[in-house]
Order: structure tokens, then sequence, then C-alpha cells
């Protein structure tokens, strides 16, 4: 059975110059293997930080690309974030619940999903 190719791309850029784009590609006849091979995603974020000279603004580019299946992402963010829970203390922790980001749960959480393949690259723009 193959599928029929279609190809679906949205962006979005705000004033504060933050941009997300996302495309997603169907893979027709591939095997499951070979898609999962093609599968990646990646974001982009510009923070622009509070400076006292507007003439010399400061702005770093954060990058987070993961190569590989969402399934696989999604479970490998959700283990790190349990394990972290379960073992670490954190932010989280003290909070004792509710809606948190993954802010909370602190260093810990980036450092164990760059050892599980998620890339990450932060560079100070000029």
């Amino acid at each position: 059975m193959a599928l029929e190719v279609l190809r679906i791309s949205a962006g979005r850029r705000t004033d504060e110059g933050v941009c997300a784009h996302f495309t997603i590609s169907p893979y027709g006849s591939l095997t499951v293997a070979r898609q999962v091979e093609q599968e990646y995603v990646e974001w982009r974020a510009i923070a622009n930080a509070d400076v006292v000279d507007p003439n010399d603004p400061k702005r770093v580019l954060g990058r987070m690309r993961w190569k590989g299946s969402m399934y696989h992402l999604t479970g490998v963010c959700l283990a790190q974030a349990a394990l972290i829970l379960a073992r670490e203390h954190s932010l989280a922790n003290e909070l004792g619940g509710g809606v948190l980001t993954p802010s909370t749960l602190g260093a810990s959480y980036l450092e164990k999903l760059q050892a599980s393949g998620l890339e990450v690259e932060m560079r100070t723009l000029p």
C-alpha cells in the first residue's frame, strides 16, 4: 500500500524573533525502519537579553535537534523526567506537583536528554 506524497509546512515568526517551522512528509511505501531513519525534529529560538545599552544588544541562538522517531523522543523525555522526579532533588519536587514545565527539572534533565541523543547547541549572535 502506497501513501500519497504530501508535504505540509507551517511557520511563524513573532516580533520577538522567535520562529517555528514544521514539516510533515509521509514516506509512501518505505519500510518503517527507513521511515524512522528519515524522521527528525528541530527547534530553534533566539533570546534577546535585557541590556542597559540598546546599541549593544545581546542575543543567543538556541537549537535542539532529534534524529529518529518522534515516538522514541516522547518516550525518552518522559522516562528521563520520571527518573529525575524519582531519584533526584529538583524544583519540581519542592513545588510538590501541579502543571510543571521541564525547566523545573533542572540542568540534569538537559544533560540526560543529551546523553540519550538530543543535540543541543547554543551560540551568541552578533
